[in-house]
């Protein structure tokens, strides 16, 4: 259980780097993530947590196993997108989840082919994924996140939403900087 545990601890960086790539560079007033397998709560496999300027992945012990590598690396690679630019728990909206949905997704497929736990099967994280999806072009909300470094995704607005994709405000829109609902 120890290797696979350190097999998936082996997918931070890339993930991180990635993340970073394709959607955002991070706020560098946190410490990097550390992750840890004792999460026990009851939204999904896992969770972020800020605490100071610390910033803790938890993930669920049975992830940790070897049939359950996938979902854990996709797990991990979901929960980063909000080490990026980390919020409190109150305001995280459908469009950080949309984007964190999407990457874990992403990041599996790149690392594990044809995996077949990337569907996700959580109505809400689908539905932020699919307004997200709907949005397209994700480098420029990316070119636009990294022209300002303190920007969180909860403060993005309407107006520089359609802005940025040059668009009017829509129900698209207006969803996805909806809080999210667990």
């Amino acid at each position: 259980m120890k290797d696979a545990k350190n097999e998936i601890l082996g997918y931070l960086d890339g993930a991180l780097n990635l993340a970073e790539k394709v959607i955002c560079k991070r706020d560098m007033s946190f410490n990097y993530p550390k992750v840890n397998f004792d999460y026990t709560g009851d939204i999904g496999g896992g969770q972020m947590c800020v605490r100071d300027n610390n910033l803790e992945i938890q993930i669920k012990e049975g992830l940790s196993y070897e049939n359950q590598k996938g979902l854990a690396v996709r797990l991990l690679a979901h929960e980063v997108v909000h080490c990026l630019r980390p919020t409190t728990f109150d305001k995280i909206n459908r469009l950080e989840e949309g984007i964190a949905t999407w990457f874990g997704e992403y990041f599996l497929e790149k690392n594990f082919p044809g995996s077949d736990v990337n569907d996700v099967d959580d109505f809400n994280y689908k539905s932020a994924l699919d307004d997200f999806k709907m949005l397209g072009r994700k480098e420029l909300l990316s070119a636009y996140m990294n022209s300002k470094p303190e920007l969180k995704f909860s403060d993005i607005t309407p107006t520089s939403l359609c802005e940025i994709y040059g668009t009017k405000n829509n129900d698209i829109i207006r969803n996805l900087l909806m809080r999210f609902s667990y």
